[in-house]
């Protein structure tokens, strides 16, 4: 079963990763971009990558895409 504390948060549009399980529908399909796009990605907010805003070391990783593109620049400025 899937425990919702907040039930306004699932199908919301917005991938919240609590709900990112098959028991609550990988949060009623909002994760399912998410899961295909980035399936080693392990971030505590899914919502982040791809926002426009380049977040650091987990989301700057290859397995999220750098952060679903956000990073490209900056890592791009500073390789090390």
């Amino acid at each position: 079963d899937c425990y919702a504390s907040s039930s306004n948060l699932l199908g919301n549009g917005s991938c919240d990763n609590m709900y990112n399980k098959i028991e609550c529908g990988y949060d009623d399909g909002d994760c399912n971009e998410f899961n295909t796009d980035y399936p080693s990605c392990t971030v505590e907010n899914p919502r982040y990558l791809g926002d426009g805003i380049c977040h650091s070391r987990d989301y700057n990783a290859a397995e999220c895409g750098f952060d679903g593109g956000d990073c490209d620049e900056f890592n791009y400025l500073y390789p090390n």
